[in-house]
């Protein structure tokens, strides 16, 4: 119909010029509703020669922002947006015309997020950025969340589990001993890396050096839109990196390498160049889903005496307490896990390194004595 668009999601919504202005209601799930959205706003313009800004609502404003920044940001950081959108802003903001919404709401929503969620401080970004929306368009003269003060109570992260030495010892015995290799070597590369999850799976053999024992961490696998996978980029520029394994990892990648090409080729697949063919790939010789990862930890952890309820990201904590507490040197923990500088290592782990720093002083002591 004239004057009625529909998207991939199958919404319906009105659009139309009126004296070389354009105008455009928000989504709704039904044609018929559009239309008549399309018929009063062109009544309206008619007889007014606008729209009235204090009938605008947060969801308009919401689905004009969406519009200019989808395919801006990448695809797994905008699903993450869409999903906290949908899930936490819209259902507090939406329904309401957004030059009504006051800062004491405003105030009353952050501090129900604060206690509730522990990423509020993203959320309340998210919705930050419509209320600035709306005043690039002229619609209010402020965002009410530049006036909303950080509340007194607020959801902690909850403490990072990590392996001990023995409980490490264990986890890679049992691993060793009840899986299969490919998926001992994404239990193995987990240890000896601090790598994350979607960067093992987006390892290919192009990322590996066997001659220098190297493995080189410049992609992950992503989950974006419509929970489609894609091959992108790693979580920043800084986490472009390279970091030494063992020979036997690097032996037992070798072996790998070999029985993977017989299985593609067994499956009436294609075994792809190097520079293309995933390490960790599905059964259709395609992207694995890094929740693949998390269910072979637990197959694993559920076999053991640890108690402990851990997951991939564990074996970046246990990589890192290791390596602080053994003494390596907080630039070179950084690098190996990829981050953007030291400080966000030692933010990360300042109890690690306060409990280093102690255990220092303490030998130098025991060796001075009473100098």
């Amino acid at each position: 119909m004239k004057n009625i668009e529909k998207n991939q999601l199958g919404k319906y919504r009105y659009y139309f010029k009126y004296r070389g202005k354009n105008y455009k209601g928000s989504w709704c799930n039904s044609l018929a509703l559009a239309r008549e959205q399309l018929f009063e706003a062109q009544a309206k313009v008619r007889k007014d020669g606008f729209i009235d800004n204090k009938q605008i609502t947060f969801r308009q404003v919401h689905d004009w922002f969406m519009e200019r920044h989808t395919g801006q940001i990448e695809g797994s950081t905008h699903k993450k947006e869409l999903d906290d959108l949908k899930n936490h802003v819209l259902p507090k903001f939406g329904d309401y015309p957004i030059a009504s919404i006051t800062v004491d709401y405003c105030q009353s929503v952050y501090d129900e997020w604060a206690l509730e969620l522990v990423g509020h401080k993203k959320i309340r970004g998210y919705a930050s950025r419509v209320f600035k929306e709306a005043m690039r368009r002229d619609i209010i003269s402020r965002d009410p969340f530049d006036l909303v003060q950080q509340p007194l109570r607020y959801k902690k992260p909850s403490p990072k589990d990590f392996l001990e030495k023995d409980e490490l010892i264990e986890f890679n015995s049992v691993a060793h001993e009840t899986l299969p290799l490919k998926k001992y070597l994404i239990v193995r590369v987990l240890e000896k890396t601090g790598a994350r999850r979607g960067e093992v799976v987006g390892l290919r053999w192009s990322s590996i050096d066997f001659k220098h024992n190297t493995i080189t961490i410049d992609k992950s696998v992503k989950t974006g839109v419509g929970n489609k996978l894609y091959l992108g980029k790693t979580k920043n520029d800084s986490s472009c990196r390279t970091v030494e394994v063992d020979t036997e990892t690097i032996e037992l990648l070798a072996k790998w390498k070999q029985q993977q090409a017989l299985r593609i080729r067994t499956s009436n697949l294609r075994v792809k160049r190097d520079s293309e063919q995933m390490i960790f790939e599905n059964a259709y010789n395609s992207l694995m889903y890094p929740q693949k990862v998390y269910n072979v930890v637990k197959e694993v952890l559920n076999k053991t005496t640890i108690t402990k309820d851990i997951g991939p990201h564990s074996f970046r904590h246990t990589w890192s307490t290791l390596a602080i507490n053994g003494g390596m040197d907080i630039s070179k923990v950084s690098a190996q896990l990829g981050h953007a500088s030291s400080r966000t290592t030692l933010d990360n782990y300042t109890h690690l390194t306060e409990e280093s720093r102690s255990k220092t002083m303490k030998e130098f002591e025991a060796i001075t004595g009473n100098w």
